[in-house]
């Protein structure tokens, strides 16, 4: 007999960072192009951090006319230590893109 139990949080978002990731290989092109923009909630940047965090994704700021690029807002304060997410192949690969593509786009709002 099948078990109907719900999805753990965990496997609930890696089904969201999938279908993001998905998203963004699908119509990418119009976000990079500047023929649509991104607006991330502050709980789906959380989300990607942790994810980026778990994953020890190194992520820093692409070199720009030999500076490194810099914005208006104060850096954040320095995170506590991520939950130890679970990080299969597909989803370190979603997690890999996503971090490339989100450094290639000049700008993301916070909605």
């Amino acid at each position: 007999m099948a078990s109907s139990r719900p999805p753990s949080s965990t496997s609930s978002s890696a089904i969201v960072v999938h279908q993001l990731a998905d998203l963004f290989r699908t119509n990418g092109h119009r976000v990079l192009h500047g023929d649509s923009k991104v607006c991330f909630t502050s709980d789906s940047l959380t989300l990607l951090n942790n994810y980026f965090q778990s994953a020890k994704l190194d992520i820093t700021l692409p070199i720009v006319n030999g500076h490194l690029r810099t914005n208006s807002i104060p850096p954040i304060p320095q995170l506590p230590p991520v939950q130890h997410l679970r990080i299969d192949t597909k989803l370190r690969e979603d997690l890999v893109f996503l971090h490339d593509f989100l450094q290639k786009i000049r700008v993301v709002k916070v909605c």
